[in-house]
């Protein structure tokens, strides 16, 4: 004879669209995060900003990330 187990679950889940809508402004996830939000040093972050805005390089390159996200998600 089969019991089901009591099981203590949450009320909802973390990425619930009752959670999302409850956390206006916050991140959905770690994966909807820029990279450099996870540096809390803030001289750290003007400098990568400085270096985005400044750095035809890191801008391309960051541009080839940005395509490469958005194919990636054209492909899914």
């Amino acid at each position: 004879r089969y019991a089901r187990p009591d099981l203590k679950l949450p009320d909802r889940y973390r990425f619930s669209a009752e959670s999302a809508a409850g956390a206006i402004g916050a991140v959905a996830g770690f994966g909807e995060m820029q990279w450099w939000d996870l540096y809390q040093d803030t001289h750290l972050r003007e400098l990568i900003r400085i270096a985005l805005t400044e750095n035809a390089d890191v801008r391309i390159a960051a541009a080839r990330v940005e395509e490469a996200r958005a194919l990636k998600d054209v492909n899914r």
